[in-house]
């Protein structure tokens, strides 16, 4: 009888190691996070980098708050943010953390085909070459890598939103918390963020 416990339990074990090697359902596990929930969290931020990190940020506000998405037309939205980088960096990484509040637990979203709690090998390759975006320029920031030392104050300012373009499917009403890591090419950290928001999405 003991034996066959044993036999059962080693069983049950391959089992569970079999359907824990399988392809996640990848509809399924976006179909979670595409149910809406309550707007309950107030936009908070955190500077969550090291003391010695050469970029940080010592103010940051948006409104309105919940923010208003929309997934058919372009909506504004307002912020302030005062930021600085003290060194160079000619190439970071990004690893991104995002959770959703489902059924009032933070649920972290997984990283699929490039959306979710993803890591960006090198965010350079991603800003695309041209003109800068005038609000940059007018605060001597580069869109380019590298970007070299600055120190910027945004004062409360109107951006568009074209979320309409590139809203995931499955992105609908909650509470959310994003943070952001930058890693130089050495893995040293260059800044990190923590932000929460409630987003409304119509």
């Amino acid at each position: 009888l003991a034996k066959m416990r044993v036999g059962v339990f080693v069983g049950v074990l391959a089992v569970m190691a079999v359907v824990s090697s399988m392809p996640i359902d990848e509809i399924d596990i976006f179909e979670t996070f595409a149910i809406d929930e309550p707007n309950t969290v107030p936009f908070k931020w955190t500077d969550c980098g090291a003391t010695n990190d050469i970029g940080h940020v010592s103010a940051l506000s948006v409104s309105p708050d919940p923010i208003e998405i929309s997934k058919s037309q372009s909506e504004n939205v307002t912020f302030s943010l005062t930021a600085g980088l003290t060194g160079t960096v000619t190439a970071a990484s990004a690893k991104l953390t995002i959770k959703k509040k489902v059924l009032d637990i933070w649920t972290k979203i997984p990283c699929i085909d490039g959306v979710g709690s993803c890591t960006i090998p090198n965010v350079c390759t991603l800003l695309k070459p041209g003109p800068c975006d005038p609000i940059l320029v007018a605060h001597g920031i580069p869109c380019q890598c590298p970007f070299k030392p600055f120190t910027a104050k945004f004062d409360p300012t109107a951006i568009a939103i074209h979320a309409q373009k590139s809203i995931p499917g499955f992105l609908a009403n909650g509470d959310y918390e994003v943070q952001v890591e930058l890693y130089d090419p050495a893995n040293t950290q260059i800044s990190c963020i923590n932000v929460q928001a409630s987003l409304k999405i119509e």
